[in-house]
Formats: C-alpha cells, sequence, structure tokens
C-alpha cells in the first residue's frame, strides 16, 4: 500500500489501466485508503468494440466530437478504458452503484445482435447517473427493433448504415422521411451515416415534387445536431443540399468519397459550394476526402474548385489539394484535357497561391491537403516525385501570411498537413527528402507555421 501511495497519480492511473475491470469494486474499496481516488478515472470514459472490429469512436474532449479510428496510442493518450467483455461489464456496474456513478461517457460499436441487448441493457443502468452526459451507439440491429428504439432516446452521437434508414429494396436513393426523424431525436448531436451510394432526388411526377418542396420547407432549421459524418459515400445531389439545410447550427462536417468505380463519375452531382450554402456561417469545420486510385482516379474525379472565402467561422479545413488547383480556364470539354486540368505538379497552368488564398477562409488556423500521385506504400528517398508545383504553391501562401500579403484574413494560420491516404495506421514522413519542398519548410519555420507530412487511412488531423 505504501508503494502505490508514492506513485504520482498519472502514472498510478496509467498502471490500473491494464487490472481487468471485474475486479474493480474490490479496487474501489482499495482506493478510498489512498490519499486520492483513483476508480474514477478509470471509468470516466469507456468504450467497447468487437475484437476483429477496428476501434471507432468519438473524440469526447473535442469540442466537434467526430467518429474516428483510434489506436491503441489514442486510446492511453484520451484516458479512455476498454471494455472487452459487455456481459461482465454488465454485471459489474450492476453490482455498484458507485461506479455507474463515475460514468461520463461510453461508446458502443456492436457487431451482433447479442451486443446490441448487452449494450442496452448498460445504457439503462447508466443514464439514471446524473453524471453520465455522453453516449455514442453504432448498432447492430435494425432501429426499430425493441433493443434499440430506448437507447435512440439517450445517444448523443449515432452512428448507422444506409440500410438502417429502411431504404425500398433494389434502391439507393435516401429514405428522406425516415433520415429526418434520426435528425431530430432529442439528445443527437453528432451522427454518421455510412455507405450513401446515391443522392439524387426521384420523384415520379411533378406534384409530388411540389408535396416535397413544402415538406422541406417545414423542416428547414429544426434539428439540433452540430456534427455530420457522411462516410463511403458518392459525390453530392439534391437530397443532400435538403438535408443540410435541416440543422439549426451544423460546425462540422466530414465528407468521405468513395466511389464504385465508373458508374457513379457520370451520375448527375452539385459543386459543394452549393451544397454548403445553407451552413456557410456555422461552419467551423470542414472534412472533404476520399479514395484515392493511381489507374484513371477511378475513386473520384474533381472538377470544381470549393471557394471557401465567405465562410466566416470555418477554423479547420481538410480537402483535396485538387479542389484548390483547377484550371484557371476551367476544365475543357475535351476528355483529356479535363484529365490534364485535374493533375497536380504535371502542368503549370494552375491558380497561383494568391488565388488560392483568396479562396481560403479569414479565420483558417489548420489546413490539410490529400496528395495524390505519390508511389504506394511510404515513399522511399530516392521515389522520383514531382513536387515542385506543390511546394511552390504551399510555400506562396507561407509567405503571404508571414509578409501580409494579400491573405491578410490568414494571420491565424498555424499549421499546413500534407496527407496521402494508403491503407496502414496514419504516420508521419519526413518531407525534407522531396525535391520542392525544403524551402516550404524553411519559409514556414520562420514565420511559425508547423508544416509536416503523413500517410495511412484516416487525415493526420484526426
Amino acid at each position: 500500500m505504501s508503494t502505490l501511495q508514492s506513485l504520482p497519480r498519472d502514472i498510478l492511473v496509467h498502471t490500473l489501466h491494464f487490472i481487468p475491470h471485474t475486479a474493480l469494486p474490490q479496487l474501489s474499496a482499495v482506493s478510498k485508503t489512498l490519499k486520492h481516488i483513483t476508480t474514477p478515472e478509470i471509468y470516466r470514459y469507456i468504450h467497447y468494440h468487437d475484437p476483429w472490429n477496428t476501434p471507432r469512436y468519438p473524440s469526447w474532449q473535442s469540442k466537434h466530437p467526430q467518429v474516428h479510428e483510434q489506436s491503441g496510442d489514442d486510446t492511453r493518450r484520451r484516458r479512455d478504458t476498454r471494455i472487452f467483455s459487455l456481459s461482465r461489464f454488465l454485471r459489474t456496474m450492476s453490482e455498484s452503484a458507485e461506479l455507474r456513478n463515475c460514468v461520463v461517457g461510453a461508446s458502443f460499436f456492436c457487431n451482433t445482435t447479442e451486443g446490441d441487448d448487452l449494450a442496452a441493457k448498460v445504457v439503462e443502468l447508466l443514464k439514471a447517473s446524473e453524471k453520465f452526459r455522453h453516449l455514442h451507439f453504432a448498432p447492430f440491429g435494425a432501429l426499430d427493433s425493441s433493443l434499440i428504439t430506448p437507447v435512440l432516446n439517450v445517444v448523443t452521437s449515432l452512428e448507422i448504415r444506409f440500410d438502417h434508414l429502411g431504404p425500398t429494396p433494389g434502391s439507393d436513393s435516401v429514405p428522406m422521411d425516415r433520415c429526418y426523424e434520426i435528425f431530430c431525436l432529442p439528445g443527437l448531436r453528432s451522427l454518421a451515416i455510412i455507405l450513401v451510394r446515391s443522392w439524387t432526388r426521384r420523384s415520379s411526377t411533378e406534384a409530388s415534387t411540389e408535396a416535397e418542396r413544402s415538406k422541406s420547407s417545414s423542416r428547414w432549421r429544426t434539428s439540433k445536431i452540430t456534427c455530420l459524418s457522411l462516410l463511403a459515400t458518392v459525390r453530392p445531389g439534391p437530397d443532400l443540399v435538403e438535408m443540410l439545410s435541416w440543422p439549426v447550427c451544423l460546425q462540422s462536417l466530414h465528407y468521405q468519397l468513395a466511389t464504385d468505380g465508373g458508374s457513379e463519375l457520370n451520375t448527375p452531382a452539385i459543386d459543394f459550394r452549393t451544397v454548403l450554402e445553407t451552413q456557410k456561417i456555422c461552419l467551423e469545420e470542414l472534412v472533404v476526402y476520399g479514395c484515392y486510385h493511381e489507374d484513371d482516379d477511378q475513386g473520384y474525379m474533381v472538377t470544381e474548385v470549393i471557394d471557401l472565402c465567405s465562410f466566416g467561422k470555418l477554423r479547420v479545413v481538410v480537402l483535396d489539394i485538387r479542389y484548390m488547383l483547377v484550371r484557371e480556364s476551367k476544365l475543357d470539354a475535351d476528355a483529356d484535357d479535363a484529365d490534364a486540368g485535374a493533375s497536380v505538379g504535371v502542368h503549370t497552368e494552375t491558380r497561383k497561391a494568391k488565388a488560392i488564398c483568396e479562396m481560403l477562409p479569414p479565420s483558417l488556423e489548420h489546413l490539410q491537403l490529400q496528395l495524390g500521385g505519390w508511389s504506394e506504400g511510404l515513399p522511399p528517398e530516392d521515389t522520383v516525385i514531382v513536387c515542385d508545383d506543390i511546394g511552390n504553391v504551399l510555400e506562396g501562401i507561407v509567405r503571404n501570411r508571414r509578409y501580409d500579403g494579400v491573405c491578410k484574413g490568414l494571420k491565424g494560420l498555424k499549421s499546413m498537413m500534407m496527407w496521402y491516404p494508403i491503407d496502414c495506421d496514419t504516420e508521419e514522413i519526413c518531407l525534407w527528402k522531396f525535391r520542392g519542398f525544403e524551402q516550404l519548410l524553411d519559409c514556414a519555420g520562420g514565420a511559425g507555421i508547423e508544416v509536416s507530412g503523413w500517410v495511412g487511412r484516416e487525415p493526420a488531423l484526426f
């Protein structure tokens, strides 16, 4: 006991994370004899996910608690405790009101009906505590099942698949009525929807279209959701425009593009700038990223520039760099010329740094750019990459910020990240070895802007 008493609090708490949670009732009693109570630190935030799933849950302490894949290092740094057995955890919570009152936030990512059932029973116990404020739920079964429905009245964060919305068999259009019901769940603030394959409204008659317009106007600014993630989806369309008009104040939007290749490239799409119009005075964080395929860009095509200069509160921007480097003359009707316009680092007829600065939001603090065209895997030192154009453009942004040039609104810029998506855990790489980035790094150091390079599945900023 004297040894435990002599340990610094942070080391003691870290050590206790390795104790099986079935021993927590006894540990709770023991901790009372110590100089400080340790149990509340262990169960403040807990999460459960099946062993075969990659852990994915909100960053509780973030202003915008969006759902992201998490690593073991993230868990230790954030003081989250992983639950390995829901049945044992349920028994532990049932036996101790003191432990139940320790839990502030909980996340359940289930992959079986049994997991849904156990998670629902745990939530039923926890919701009676005044300290329990955050609940993230990613269910396996249908949302209208008797197991899940009671949980939906408590959730603050929800992750669902497209099939959870109950779409019409054989249709890939979004069931907007059901989706709106979810948007208006009483405590819901963060929502993630996965695998929407079409945002195109399909109305059989003009009369039904008019009815839909009337219904849409009645839903304007009625949802309390502040964070929305649309993962593994396709380019935006009319349904998404309507959906983004529902929140009173949407502060964070994450949009992950992932097509099946080919067919989706020809579907009608709406520019992101148009889609975001209803929330431009509210958005503080915008993330648009996706799968990049070196063979013919089958993941998605970039044919627009996203102009964010009128988004006054936008502090965090994550974009494919091609959304900023479309040719001044815009894309030609000719397919070959269009392909050339979408390339980065090959053609010099791109927007200059001044033009890019003018498209960025005035309150920008963190900019992350998704890059394509690097070699697969971690780029070796001898990889032949033409990075000069990218480096020069970014250096121009830094210089404008540093010397109070045309980008007077970018004085708050703190960091720029270059990220290349590949199928591995996100990790940092050294940019000094790439031709074209040396001057950028030197200039950024003098301006007090942190510049870094990353590869991995998730944007490095998260």
